[in-house]
């Protein structure tokens, strides 16, 4: 099970499960983080989160063990 956030307007709505079904994928944003914590905070000052117009999954695609 992948770790990931469901993110609304100024809160962490849940850690799973996901966007029901009926909800779809309407674009994709890439951006580096250095852990889910700073990607949420990030997500979270996204424009459209901020209006609740929208909601978004945050979840990593790659980790690096240094």
């Amino acid at each position: 099970m992948a770790d990931g956030r469901y993110v609304r307007t100024a809160d962490v709505a849940s850690d799973g499960p996901f966007i029901e079904s009926k909800e779809g994928v309407s674009g994709v944003m890439f951006f580096d983080a250095e852990n889910m914590e700073q990607a949420v905070t990030f997500a979270q000052q996204c424009p459209l989160v901020k209006s609740g117009e929208a909601a978004l999954e945050v979840r990593p695609l790659l980790t690096f063990d240094f």
